[in-house]
């Protein structure tokens, strides 16, 4: 018996296994509007918990100490830093997300500079160490000619705000 999926190629299996979905989502959505409360019920068992966040209320303020070992841990550009690069440098940003979640990211440009996000997301870890630490990654494109400032506000007021400058020329 050979596989139809096969004889059919690459795409004739990708299009029935979409209409497949399409048809399953169908079916349930029928099904959620006529029996709504078991359609709750079905639904709420396939609750996920995400892999990466942020703390939403700090417990307990970071040591300095703790601060460093998690920059370090997630190869943080030293806060401070500035650096002179040229247009369509790639530069990737790492911080510890429950230090400085992604609410708090803010660019300032002058010139024509700008920062374009390229990648972002826990599915760019480099190691277990990395996505233990939980660390998140983001991959900016720098563009134009000016100075872009990367800042994070840190959800502990007792930590200092993450800063780092980029001269694009």
């Amino acid at each position: 018996m050979e596989n139809r999926y096969l004889q059919r190629g690459f795409v004739g299996g990708w299009l029935e296994g979409i209409l497949l979905v399409v048809a399953i989502l169908i079916i349930a959505g029928y099904y959620y509007s006529k029996y709504p409360e078991q359609g709750k019920k079905f639904f709420a068992s396939f609750k996920t918990t995400p892999s990466v966040s942020a703390s939403p209320t700090p417990s307990m303020t970071p040591s300095a100490t703790d601060v460093a070992r998690l920059m370090t841990a997630c190869q943080a550009i030293p806060n401070g830093q500035s650096a002179v690069v040229s247009p369509r440098s790639q530069i990737f940003i790492n911080l510890p997300n429950d230090i400085y979640p992604e609410s708090g990211f803010t660019f300032a440009t002058s010139g024509t500079a700008s920062a374009v996000t390229a990648v972002t997301g826990p599915n760019f870890y480099r190691s277990t160490d990395y996505a233990r630490n939980h660390c998140w990654g983001h991959y900016y494109e720098l563009a134009g000619r000016g100075t872009v400032t990367f800042s994070a506000v840190s959800i502990y007021p007792s930590v200092s705000r993450y800063q780092i400058t980029f001269k694009v020329q």
